[in-house]
């Protein structure tokens, strides 16, 4: 996991960042590399829904667990900024003024609707505010399907079906057609390390 050095990140954040990259991507991988060897796990990944949304549920309860409450659950805002981008050919601009529109119609007020407008906008253009048309980074998508796909997955309790690889959604179904697998089949289970440091580590110092 690479960190770029310009990055300013707390601990709290770095320890967030363990539990989705590590926890998560780095264990899927390695499951998948674990009990499909031979099938290539890498080649099965197709898009990042899945990875990302399960990572997305890790974030989600880390920011429970320090804040107290919720945070950080997906919003549409990346999704529509990026169907407008692909409909509209818009640029960074046009782009932003969309977003921007949409949250004040929704309520939001005007400094909260600029801070996320822009924020939206330099994401999915991947930080190129140069007014180019139509340039788009569609992952975000990933997080919002992603995060839904998996909590509905999990509250099913089939999140070993998640947890066996980094697949693309077709091909999780094309393996649960054919094999049941069970929570006892994975090999790397989640172990809440960023958790338990967090917890043994951190909070007994905290004021």
């Amino acid at each position: 996991m690479i960190t770029p050095f310009t990055r300013k990140c707390n601990g709290i954040k770095l320890l967030e960042l363990i539990g989705h990259e590590v926890e998560e991507h780095m264990r899927q991988e390695e499951n998948g590399d674990y009990l499909f060897a031979g099938l290539g796990n890498a080649k099965m990944k197709g898009d990042e829904t899945n990875l990302e949304g399960i990572a997305k549920i890790s974030d989600i309860s880390f920011s429970a667990l320090y804040e107290g409450k919720v945070l950080g659950a997906p919003t549409p805002w990346y999704l529509l900024a990026i169907s407008y981008v692909m409909h509209e050919n818009a640029g960074f601009v046009k782009t932003a003024q969309y977003i921007y529109d949409l949250l004040r119609s929704a309520g939001k007020a005007h400094k909260a609707a600029m801070s996320t407008a822009w924020a939206t906008a330099f994401r999915v253009k991947r930080g190129n505010t140069q007014n180019y048309p139509g340039f788009v980074q569609s992952k975000d998508a990933g997080y919002f399907i992603g995060y839904h796909l998996a909590r509905d997955v999990m509250d099913a309790g089939l999140g070993q079906y998640l947890d066996m690889g980094c697949f693309s959604t077709g091909m999780i179904l094309k393996i649960a057609e054919r094999y049941r697998v069970e929570p006892t089949d994975i090999p790397f289970l989640r172990r809440d390390a960023a958790r338990r440091f967090y917890e043994h580590e951190i909070k007994p110092h905290m004021w």
